[in-house]
């Protein structure tokens, strides 16, 4: 998300989706990452075990 206008597209998209009904972290799975914070597996082996493990 360094890139102003790639931001600013991603954030259009998300109000795009929650006026239909796709509101994020409910049923729409996200995640974030910039250059000096990458994506990590242990962030994405997190995301895995609460929306996917946990009873």
């Amino acid at each position: 998300m360094d890139n102003l206008s790639y931001t600013d597209r991603a954030v259009s998209k998300l109000r795009l989706y929650t006026s239909n009904g796709i509101i994020p972290g409910i049923n729409l799975i996200t995640s974030y990452e910039t250059k000096n914070n990458p994506l990590t597996m242990q962030t994405i082996e997190k995301i895995i075990e609460f929306y996917f493990l946990q009873n």
